[in-house]
């Protein structure tokens, strides 16, 4: 319960992502069709980067965040 007020950062990954996928699929679009995947490829290893590295972070720390909130 603690960890669930932390979706800010999720929020806005999610939103860099997408707006990652708009903005190369215009650029990329303007090369072919085939090239679009790319596009999609680049926004989910950007977001799988940031979402992975966030929560290490938050369970490196999940001591502190819980001895805070209780304490």
């Amino acid at each position: 319960m603690t960890l669930l007020n932390r979706v800010k950062v999720l929020f806005f990954a999610t939103l860099v992502g997408a707006a990652v996928v708009v903005g190369l699929r215009l650029f990329l679009g303007t090369f072919g069709f085939q090239y679009i995947i790319h596009a999609y490829l680049g926004a989910a290893a950007f977001t799988s980067a940031v979402t992975s590295l966030y929560a290490s972070s938050l369970l490196t720390h999940l001591e502190e965040i819980i001895s805070s909130r209780f304490s």
